[in-house]
């Protein structure tokens, strides 16, 4: 197994920054000194370039004056807590040069002060740049830090060899700090007399001045100098090189300490250089191993530098990334896919710096860069540079240790490691491990000390093994492809490891990263998953309603692609692709309990996130793509702004502008839209939509080069990384090229050519991406991130919000409005047309352009019609719609929301507002409907089992109810008394022949009645002495006999309760548990069946609205309390409380299902059977008779047609200036009402709690509020 990280190349890290800062400072300065003594022909005696070459060949030979220490380095200090003694080294080079030694450019440090003097006594202002000063400053300043740990670390040591490396490193820093002083002292006056301060002592230089200075170095190269030109080198093979015997010995001296924790069965083994740019790769870095064989042994200084500088850029990147994370926690100020794509690209940076440490480290050992061996010099060995150990002699133990645990190992990831390896020990090879939900051990966060902390992480980490376990196995059975779309490096090192039970450093890093986010998040770790998945539903939505083969386009990989995303889509965002495997694994270990759904989805913001960014990238791709396969779109723009030409107060189109504000201004497409009159306009229209071909019976479009803004670039870009395709690596196109770069290195390249202008857009553009990807290597992986997260961000708030299907459906509305203003002539000449498809349309621009010709006039008048009537509907949606839900066939949103009067009969009570509860009586029955249908859908498609019922049989709307309500199969039927005598007669009871069915229930067929209100049942409960009514929510007070045969009448009555009775059982829960559990989608904020519970979630008391009564002079009086606030059961047919905004939110979610749409958690066919007719010629005879009786019709005019669906009455034919035909509705016993109108798309409630049914004062109110509103929006009714 190759166990190396699986890197592309990486960025500027800070030990590379570093030794490259280092190197390119010394080749600068020598560059400089050279031609300043060139230029300087006054100064015969100044050293020429061959004198300055022999002394570099001088090397050691050369003699100078000792230096003191840095004045920084403390002379006296104690020996650390945990220092362990070390056996001494034999010496080390400690040459400064980064290329051979025989190189023009190498320079020893004995040079260095030479050149510097030469340079200061030479030079101007100009010929010393900045970088060239911050760079040498940043070196000072590592060597400084470091050197004073190390020092410190070895103060006491008795090996001389050592000493005497200690004293050449404080040499050179001395140097360096000398050379430093005689460059500032040339720019110093210029910098004081243009006002500018100096550079703050200790920062980082900027990624940007090592760019600077090697691009000053590249142009002062000599012409035939080519090692700095970029370019593509060829992957070779790395292995380590051979090493002689005394320094293998040497190397097993220092793993000597750490035997016991070196797992041999993890060596790395040798892998391929991956390819980086070669400027970068052509420096040595200054490390053993990488000259000859008889090389000195390696130098402690330098690697220890290079681990702990591995370690500061693995908590540099740990830092950034947390600190967004927290962002959102705090104010969601960070989209959670930006969140997502800078942590996967975290992830890939640990696997990064990981390949370029064991590339450094190789010719060495391998070894060296293993995790273990590498905590244990920082932790174990010399300590961790940046912590004050001395600090720790005043502390207790308890302390010391709380020290240990924040401080030193949470810094090198120590409890991670241990986690990881624990864990995964625990599960054999090859298996995959069973954990029932009921098992898993609670996630509490919060931790405040080390046992605290140490259970969430190990909680957390068992839970995403485990998942990636079962990962694995999908895998492994060629149930999923390899690598699934956004799979990040973390759930793929977890399967790796548990493959091979082999890990790296980057695996560790990954999960100590990962178990910070699950820290940060804490409750909210779901957020990610309900934005992917409510993502999911919508491009999922999008694909099935705009499907492209109804088009006759050419690009038939577009096609299959679109059939793949749309799988992909429904399995990984929208359903549980985990699901059924988990369940068939639970059966086989005689696990009864069902397994979570989404349950690593749920609890992996990571992976829910970058999918979510994936599905926002698809639906933006592409819609934009689906929207070229016709005219359509561009005909609709056309003439929209030929409109806009003549009525100047057209009201905007967003939609349309924010598309156009895609294309730079020179595109062809924008170029069109500028003509001076409409019919310009529309001419310019006919260069776009090409001709009919008469033969082959559609368009023939020509071929159109658009400009399109960088977003759109790097939107493409995006969609196509290897990263968001999973397993299709190379398979689709963006802008003409297969995409491979890795996540972060790409969007750098992207995002800096984006930046360089948009000219470049549709060149050839190799040799700007070659320059890009070398800018890329020089970024530090912190500039990285930022870019990956400024560019993601922007994305996401940018140009993935424009809904390309939306436009596409607003542009086919505005059409059919052209068609009807044409008139039925042009809806002949646009036949034969496919009523499920808008492709028809695609020829309306070419013909109207034809027509343009004949009569201008008119076609201009009809264009201008049609947009106004059309825009009138955007106005409607602009000015009414409050929240922002997609309209699409849908109900346009709460277009009015208002409320008056106050809560209770006292003057100072509380306002009556939207958000007040009341109870809502028999207006339950709605929700209840709503639940059943969902429950039946989802049922069928989960193939879920039935709880409590013993039954096997799936549950539909005609399953005989006896297996889940056996009370009221048992139920016979009462057809009166044996006298009329109240005191003497007997109940006339017979057998009940026929089954009840959940269709009955919902409609109201089933023969059951009211007991407070049916003669005969309140003289059968006076008969047989019952103590319950319906009031009371007891299976007892429902249980009464039918008054006829299941389905030969219709009867008001607890039909619905029984329903509500039957969804608990079969759910296996209470009907609220059920509403919060499984139509949260439906946001219902304030609606229990359970009055304390609502009042909970809000102000209390303050929003209650207790029942008041009408009393005889018009006024009223407090109420009576008719039903339990703390019910046995919970009735389905009038227990629940709730608000008119909730109420609200059902009506919206039920139109939006039956347009095709998921708001209501249910599919447009049950949405559909909701509003079909039920009943027949006798059960509507039956209806006729009590309706009118009880006020359920008092809306609609006496004796017209009416039905009745699966949540209400419906009206057979439309009401003059209310109501169409179709239309559903119901009311409460506390006089509130709803309605319904599919046709439309209007539907409303008043919520009121005024008693006794049937108030005149609450009738009037309701008639007007209906008119208004279908005056106000459908004028012609």
């Amino acid at each position: 197994m190759d166990s190396a990280p699986r890197a592309k190349g990486n960025g500027m890290g800070t030990w590379m920054r570093y030794k490259l800062g280092q190197a390119q400072f010394q080749s600068w300065l020598k560059q400089t000194a050279e031609k300043l003594t060139r230029k300087d022909e006054k100064d015969p005696e100044a050293p020429t370039g061959d004198v300055a070459n022999n002394a570099s060949a001088a090397g050691d030979e050369c003699v100078r004056e000792p230096l003191t220490c840095p004045s920084d380095v403390p002379q006296q200090q104690q020996q650390p807590r945990r220092h362990k003694k070390k056996k001494g080294k034999e010496k080390v080079d400690i040459r400064l040069e980064s290329t051979p030694p025989d190189s023009d450019k190498s320079v020893h440090w004995s040079q260095l002060e030479d050149l510097a003097q030469r340079v200061a006594d030479n030079a101007t202002p100009d010929d010393v740049p900045d970088s060239a000063i911050n760079v040498l400053r940043d070196v000072v300043n590592l060597r400084k830090k470091s050197f004073s740990f190390f020092s410190r670390a070895t103060k006491d040591t008795k090996d001389e060899k050592v000493k005497q490396s200690n004293a050449n490193h404080a040499h050179i820093i001395g140097v360096l700090e000398h050379v430093l002083a005689k460059l500032e002292s040339v720019v110093k006056p210029a910098r004081a007399g243009a006002g500018l301060q100096e550079p703050k002592e200790g920062a980082a230089v900027p990624i940007s001045d090592l760019h600077n200075l090697f691009a000053h170095l590249e142009v002062q190269s000599p012409p035939n100098a080519t090692e700095d030109v970029p370019s593509a080198p060829e992957e070779k093979e790395v292995r380590p090189a051979a090493t002689s015997r005394q320094k293998m010995g040497k190397r097993k001296a220092i793993k000597k300490a750490f035997k016991n924790k070196h797992d041999r069965r993890s060596e790395p083994s040798t892998t391929k250089q991956q390819p980086r740019a070669p400027w970068v790769d052509d420096f040595r870095f200054g490390l053993p191993g990488e000259g000859s064989d008889d090389e000195e042994d390696e130098d402690p200084f330098d690697l220890y530098m290079m681990v702990y500088c591995f370690f500061v850029d693995f908590n540099t990147i740990r830092n950034y990334v947390a600190e967004r994370w927290c962002d959102y926690w705090f104010d969601r100020s960070v989209p959670l896919p930006t969140l997502a794509a800078i942590t996967s690209a975290a992830f890939d940076l640990f696997e990064e710096m990981e390949f370029a440490l064991t590339r450094d480290l190789m010719p060495i050992d391998p070894a060296l860069a293993r995790f273990d061996f590498m905590v244990g010099m920082l932790f174990f060995q010399y300590g961790i540079d940046h912590i004050d150990y001395d600090s720790y002699a005043s502390l207790t133990k308890a302390e010391v240790n709380e020290r240990i645990w924040r401080d030193e190992s949470d810094w090198v990831a120590l409890m991670s490691y241990f986690t990881l390896q624990d864990v995964v020990q625990r599960i054999p090879l090859g298996k995959t491990p069973v954990l029932a939900p009921l098992s898993r051990e609670p996630v509490f966060y919060g931790a405040k000390n080390l046992d605290e902390w140490r259970k969430f992480e190990s909680t957390v980490t068992r839970d995403i093994i485990m998942e990636a376990a079962h990962l694995k196995a999908l895998k492994h059975n060629d149930q999923v492809p390899p690598k699934l779309p956004a799979e990040h490096g973390l759930l793929l090192g977890l399967q790796e490891y548990l493959r091979w039970k082999d890990y790296w450093s980057a695996l560790v890093f990954s999960l100590h990263l990962w178990v910070d986010i699950r820290n940060i998040m804490e409750m909210d770790v779901e957020d990610a998953f309900n934005e992917m998945h409510k993502s999911g539903k919508k491009l999922l939505h999008a694909l099935k309603t705009h499907n492209p083969t109804k088009y006759h386009a050419r690009d038939h990989d577009f096609k299959r692609g679109w059939l793949a995303r749309m799988w992909e889509t429904n399995e990984l965002t929208v359903d549980d692709f985990m699901y059924d495997d988990k369940k068939a694994r639970f059966r086989q270990v005689g696990v009864t309990e069902d397994p979570v759904r989404f349950f690593l989805l749920r609890n992996e913001p990571v992976w829910a996130g970058m999918l979510d960014l994936r599905v926002r990238l698809v639906h933006s791709w592409i819609g934009h793509e689906s929207i070229k396969l016709s005219s359509i779109v561009d005909t609709a723009a056309y003439l929209y702004h030929a409109a806009a030409a003549t009525e100047h107060d057209l009201p905007p189109w967003d939609v349309l502008e924010q598309y156009i504000a895609t294309f730079l201004d020179d595109s062809p497409f924008r170029v069109g839209l500028r003509g001076e009159r409409p019919a310009d306009i529309i001419r310019n229209l006919g260069s776009r939509v090409g001709e009919y071909n008469e033969r082959w019976g559609r368009m023939v479009r020509p071929d159109i080069t658009e400009k399109y803004i960088p977003d759109i670039t790097i939107r493409d870009t995006l969609a196509q990384l290897s990263e968001l395709r999973g397993g299709e690596e190379g398979e689709q196109k963006s802008n003409g090229h297969a995409s491979t770069e890795s996540g972060s290195h790409a969007v750098a390249e992207t995002s800096t050519g984006a930046a360089k202008g948009q000219e470049q857009v549709g060149e050839d553009d190799g040799q700007q991406r070659q320059a890009d990807r070398a800018l890329s290597q020089q970024l530090s992986p912190v500039d990285m991130l930022q870019l990956l997260d400024k560019t993601i961000t922007e994305q996401v708030t940018g140009i993935l919000t424009l809904d390309y299907f939306k436009l596409f459906d607003q542009s086919v509305a505005l059409l059919k409005a052209v068609v009807k203003a044409f008139g039925p002539k042009m809806e002949k000449r646009l036949e034969p047309r496919d009523e499920s498809s808008a492709a028809y349309l695609d020829k309306l621009g070419f013909l109207i352009v034809r027509d343009l010709a004949s009569n201008e006039e008119k076609v201009v008048g009809d264009v201008v019609a049609a947009c106004r009537e059309f825009v009138k509907t955007l106005a409607i949606e602009s000015d009414y719609v409050a929240r922002g839900t997609d309209t699409k066939d849908k109900l346009l949103g709460p277009i009015y929301e208002g409320a008056a009067g106050r809560t209770r009969l006292d003057p100072s009570s509380p306002p009556f507002t939207p958000h007040s509860v009341t109870w809502i009586a028999s207006m339950t029955k709605l929700i209840t409907a709503v639940s059943v249908m969902h429950f039946l859908e989802k049922q069928q498609q989960e193939k879920l089992p039935n709880n409590d019922s013993g039954s096997t049989e799936p549950l539909t709307l005609d399953t005989d109810t006896a297996h889940y309500l056996p009370e009221l199969a048992a139920q016979p039927i009462l057809t009166g008394f044996t006298s009329e005598d109240s005191d003497k007669g007997q109940p006339i009871l017979v057998p009940n022949p026929s089954p009840i069915t959940l269709r009955h229930l919902l409609t109201h067929t089933s023969g059951l009645g009211l007991d407070i209100a049916d003669p005969l049942l309140l003289r059968w409960s006076k008969h047989v002495g019952r103590q319950s009514t319906l009031l009371n929510c007891t299976i007892d007070g429902w249980s009464v006999p039918l008054r006829f045969k299941p389905g030969e009448g219709w009867y008001y009555g607890v039909s619905l309760d029984w329903a509500g009775v039957l969804l608990q059982r079969a759910a296996g829960c209470k009907l609220g548990e059920y509403l919060r559990r499984e139509l949260a989608g439906l946001g219902l904020e304030r609606t229990d069946f359970v009055l304390s519970r609502v009042l909970e979630s809000g102000e209390g008391d303050e929003e209650y609205v207790p029942v008041s009564e009408r009393v005889e002079d018009g006024g009223l009086k407090e109420g009576k309390v008719l039903f339990p606030m703390e019910p046995e059961w919970e009735s389905g047919g009038a227990g629940a409380y709730s608000c008119a905004e909730d109420v609200g939110k059902v009506l919206s979610g039920i139109l939006g299902a039956l347009a095709g749409g998921e708001a209501a958690r249910m599919g447009k066919e049950a949405a559909t059977e909701m509003f079909r007719p039920q009943l027949d010629e006798r059960q509507r005879a039956w209806l006729r008779g009590n309706v009118w009786m009880y006020g359920s019709a008092a809306e609609v005019p006496e004796g017209m047609a009416v039905d009745h669906g699966m949540c209400g009455l419906l009206a057979m034919d439309d009401v003059p200036g209310k109501r169409r035909k179709g239309s559903t509705w119901w009311s409460g016993m506390c006089n509130s009402r709803w309605w319904l109108d599919p046709e439309t798309g209007i539907g409303a409630v008043l919520l009121v709690n005024v008693t006794p049914y049937g108030d005149a004062t609450v009738l009037r109110l309701f008639d007007e509020l209906e008119r208004a509103v279908y005056a106000e929006l459908v004028p012609a009714s």
